[in-house]
């Protein structure tokens, strides 16, 4: 289930990239904190020990032309999961969408112990021990974190 997740996580950033390029509008309208899908290159270009002082100036402006731009065109791996979703990768990638986390706040317990940990024992040869798990349970809960997510993005979507 939780490659679903982080499978249906990643369609939904794209979907919702797809919406915020047809919009028309500029990205600061709609969530600045998309900004940082685009910025990532300059803010890259500081770590480059060829990076002089002089070129402060011109980095300043060509990060504050990006308030003009209307599309996502570098880069968005910042929005989308990992190859596991875990709870702070999944808080991280809510941070940058701009969306509050509180509603899945209930859910990281689950997250965090049962959809990371099965998927971690999986991917590394063991067989998790479901003896004393409740699947169907955790198949409505998976389920109930799915719903959640599209309505994240629904609603966000729906803004604009």
């Amino acid at each position: 289930m939780l490659c679903a997740l982080g499978r249906v996580f990643n369609f939904c950033v794209d979907l919702y990239i797809d919406a915020v390029n047809d919009a028309g509008k500029e990205i600061v309208q709609l969530n600045s904190a998309l900004l940082a899908c685009e910025i990532e290159p300059y803010l890259m270009s500081l770590r480059d020990r060829n990076f002089r002082i002089e070129a402060r100036p011109d980095f300043a402006r060509q990060v504050f032309a990006l308030s003009d731009y209307k599309k996502i065109i570098s880069d968005h791996s910042i929005l989308k999961s990992a190859s596991n979703l875990d709870f702070n990768r999944l808080r991280n990638c809510l941070n940058a969408l701009d969306v509050d986390e509180r509603r899945l706040l209930p859910h990281r317990n689950f997250i965090m112990h049962e959809l990371v940990k099965w998927r971690h024992q999986v991917a590394h040869g063991d067989d998790p021990d479901l003896s004393a798990a409740d699947l169907i349970n955790h198949s409505h809960r998976a389920e109930e974190l799915l719903i959640i997510v599209l309505e994240i993005f629904s609603d966000r979507v729906a803004r604009f």
